[in-house]
């Protein structure tokens, strides 16, 4: 289970080729790399920047990589995600290699719907090639905006869809009921990997001794020559994994194999195998040094877990070749798990001690940010007692919002967090006031509060607007504008859409904001940071 950092709605959660997870949050859409955020966490975790830009959509409820020869090679291996308000329906992305890393683009979309009520969710390659999704179609969505008991919620048209690619022939689906352990394994060579995981989930059924035997023997008749040769090895690794048998030998030579994207897949595999594979450091030790980052970072997750200060000096180790954000985001928070085994030692100068990198690095971890101690503990007394009053209240308020943050990475929890609702010049989306100069209209204790208690001073023209109209379509939004015979309800993503007054059957006005309540426990010191940016924008 993971909770992704800044919002704690991880609705997506899909694997690549390789077997490389992609954890995205359903609130915001943001999309991660799962690997530097599932090492051994202790205490809270910093927000880590998304995949890529997901412009303003929200929410999401399922993702998938298209890999099906029933569709074109042009759109092979590209990630969607179905959007249930902004544009209703499946946006496309392109997912590449980023360093230790990953960055994306938004491709056009996959489909979408001008039927406001279409509700997409789980899509998902079947065994046909097709690709199958749900629509739950609903005028009502909000949990917070419509009781749960709400009669206009749809509970008769849900239905369930399928895309096919036009003048393309349906793949014959393969099946695993029946198939014997050989036929299965030989499954993995399949280029759909819907089809690759279902053969590893039946294998994983079987009797353990018969599939490691099996394994062995289709190990045993498989081509060094084959371009896929690398991805089959770590195909038997994963099998063997799912029996919790996996083999020295076979981790050493997937490990040492071509492609880093086995490599990094092995040392994953170690990691989680930790307590049952022996001398587990000595591959460490080597891939600490890889050539590829990405297997330098899968191996510093993989010591997070490993309790000593020699693992958290081999994690330093990776400062002696060029740091990215992915790796830098993991070294922190293993050095964090760590902190245990070396801070002590680091005190009295017995931890890297030399001068350089490693010992920067280290002290940066070390010392955290001890300036906002003090503003850190007035911020959890406020979110844990939202109702304090008086002087104590103020006090809190102003320790908080003039403790000095770092504006440039206050920008990057704006960019993360805010701009789905809400504009800073020409980036974000109108859904919420405009930021552009809002240190000029604001106090920093005004901007502190605003944010810790979204609902306490709403402006009318932000709250959220439920209409229904005569024709039974449920709208949610808030008022672009309006005169005598007309309003414009904006409904987000820079969507506007404007209803006759003569169309509408009823019209109710909510008493919150559309901001989320709890954004400041969730991004923690990083709130300073916010502030400090946003009390720049003057």
């Amino acid at each position: 289970l993971f909770v992704t950092p800044v919002y704690g709605n991880p609705c997506c959660y899909v694997f690549d080729t390789w077997g490389r997870g992609f954890v995205g949050d359903g609130t915001t859409a943001q999309q991660h790399w799962d690997s530097p955020l599932s090492g051994l966490e202790k205490g809270s975790r910093r927000g880590m920047n998304p995949v890529f830009n997901t412009e303003g959509m929200r929410p999401v409820i399922g993702s998938e990589f298209l890999y099906s020869r029933h569709f074109p090679e042009e759109v092979q291996g590209q990630f969607v995600y179905a959007c249930v308000i902004n544009m209703n329906g499946i946006p496309r992305w392109e997912i590449r290699d980023d360093s230790a890393g990953f960055t994306g683009e938004r491709l056009p979309n996959l489909l979408n719907s001008t039927d406001k009520n279409f509700r997409p969710a789980d899509p998902k390659i079947g065994p046909d090639g097709a690709l199958w999704f749900a629509d739950w179609h609903n005028p009502l969505i909000g949990h917070m905006q419509y009781s749960q008991r709400d009669p206009n919620r749809d509970h008769t048209r849900g239905r369930v869809y399928r895309l096919t690619a036009t003048d393309r022939p349906l793949l014959e689906p393969i099946t695993q009921f029946g198939k014997s352990i050989p036929e299965l394994l030989d499954q993995l060579k399949i280029y759909e990997r819907r089809t690759r995981y279902a053969a590893r989930r039946e294998l994983w059924d079987r009797p353990t001794k018969d599939v490691l035997a099996a394994v062995d023997q289709w190990m045993a008749k498989l081509s060094p020559s084959d371009p896929e040769h690398d991805r089959l090895l770590a195909e038997a690794l994963w099998v063997q994994q799912g029996h919790r048998a996996v083999s020295p030998k076979l981790l050493e030579k997937v490990f040492t194999a071509k492609a880093p994207e086995a490599r990094a897949a092995a040392v994953r595999v170690l990691a989680d195998e930790w307590a049952r594979l022996p001398g587990g450091m000595a591959i460490l030790k080597h891939a600490v040094q890889d050539e590829h980052p990405r297997v330098r970072l899968e191996a510093v997750r993989a010591l997070s877990y490993v309790p000593s200060s020699e693992a958290a000096e081999l994690a330093l180790s990776i400062t002696s070749k060029p740091l990215d954000y992915y790796l830098e985001y993991t070294l922190e928070h293993t050095l964090r798990a760590l902190e245990d085994e070396w801070k002590p030692a680091f005190e009295k100068g017995e931890f890297a001690k030399n001068p350089g990198p490693a010992h920067d690095f280290a002290a940066t971890v070390a010392l955290g940010r001890p300036e906002l101690v003090p503003a850190m503990r007035s911020l959890k007394a406020l979110i844990q007692n939202p109702g304090m009053e008086g002087d104590q209240r103020a006090d809190a308020l102003r320790t908080v919002s003039r403790a000095r943050g770092r504006a440039r990475a206050g920008k990057e929890v704006y960019e993360r967090v805010c701009v789905a609702c809400h504009k800073i010049g020409d980036t974000g989306i109108e859904f919420g006031p405009d930021l552009t100069d809002v240190g000029k209209r604001l106090k920093r204790e005004e901007l502190a509060e605003s944010i810790l208690y979204p609902n306490l001073k709403v402006d009318p023209k932000w709250l959220t607007v439920n209409i229904t109209t005569r024709d039974g379509e449920e709208l949610s939004g808030v008022i672009a504008s309006e005169d005598d015979t007309s309003v414009s309800l904006r409904l987000g993503a820079g969507i506007v859409q404007k209803l006759a007054k003569s169309d509408i059957a009823k019209r109710e006005t909510t008493k919150v904001s559309n901001m989320p309540e709890g954004l400041a426990e969730s991004i923690q010191a990083e709130f300073v940071d916010l502030i400090e940016y946003l009390a720049a924008q003057k």
